[in-house]
């Protein structure tokens, strides 16, 4: 278990149980302690200083550092502020590096990976924090539709809860190809709980 919780800790977005552990006489018991343990590391996992960590990284880089470690490593920032109270991001992807290097700032906040692509959203929901969604491919050019689906998603999965929480959506084209890349980014939702009535 301690090995578990160590890679956990390292930053591993996956596990994979096989062999005897995945099809022994307690395989079911064995994806439970596994389960326990990452819950535990991630319990402990100190998400600051991580975030300082990769920020730190990415400034050493200078210009070798990508427009997306760049964009990431500043939307994390923007969301680790205290009055900032963003609850989840959504990325709208064509390659899927959106999301994982959105992951990589190790964001406590959960990451709604979304694509026309079955492969992307395949991979996207093997990194650790992302869930991925594939986008209907007739909603992928109605872009205020495609919103809506998608925060209804996030809605329904308990990802959020909209309109009081807020949610940062980044749009993605071309990830990765400096000369076609496009992102788009806004912030929707954050509107203030009614206060219930004391009786």
């Amino acid at each position: 278990m301690t090995e578990i919780t160590t890679a956990t800790l390292d930053g591993a977005d996956t596990f994979i149980v096989s062999h005897e552990t995945s099809t022994g006489a307690n395989n079911i018991s064995s994806v439970i302690n596994l389960a326990k343990a990452i819950a535990e590391a991630e319990n402990i996992f100190d998400y600051e200083q991580a975030y300082v960590n990769m920020r730190d990284d990415t400034q050493k880089e200078g210009r070798l550092a990508t427009d997306l470690d760049i964009l990431m490593t500043s939307s994390c920032g923007i969301a680790f502020e205290k009055d900032a109270d963003v609850d989840m991001f959504v990325c709208v992807t064509d390659t899927g590096k959106l999301p994982s290097y959105l992951s990589k700032q190790r964001p406590r906040q959960p990451i709604l990976a979304c694509s026309t692509s079955g492969q992307v959203v395949r991979q996207a929901n093997m990194v650790r924090g992302v869930v991925g969604y594939k986008i209907p491919e007739h909603m992928a050019a109605k872009e205020e539709e495609l919103l809506d689906l998608l925060l209804k998603v996030a809605q329904e999965q308990g990802l959020c809860n909209l309109p009081y929480s807020k949610v940062m959506i980044f749009i993605g084209e071309n990830e990765g190809d400096a000369k076609k890349e496009k992102i788009t980014f806004k912030v929707i939702g954050g509107e203030e709980l009614p206060e219930e009535d004391p009786e």
